[in-house]
């Protein structure tokens, strides 16, 4: 876990791709869960590189949201 600002963020998931960290966040953030996107590599590559990284991107979410966010990731097959 993470403290970042007052809130205390937890791992959602690790992904290999920044369209398909996007798509999760966009799921998230529909569903009113705060979520942020980490990457070490990311921005090696420049500006738009969307295809996969060999780090991925770690996505968090406040810990006391993470039974929500798990939820609507499960409720949405192929994410």
């Amino acid at each position: 876990m993470a403290d970042i600002g007052d809130i205390r963020w937890k791992k959602l998931t690790v992904v290999g791709s920044d369209v398909e960290a996007t798509m999760i966040l966009d799921t998230l953030t529909a569903e009113g869960i705060p979520a942020l996107k980490q990457s070490s590599t990311a921005g090696v590559f420049g500006y738009g590189f969307s295809a996969e990284t060999p780090e991925g991107f770690t996505l968090l979410v406040p810990s006391d949201r993470f039974d929500e966010a798990m939820a609507a990731l499960e409720s949405r097959p192929g994410l």
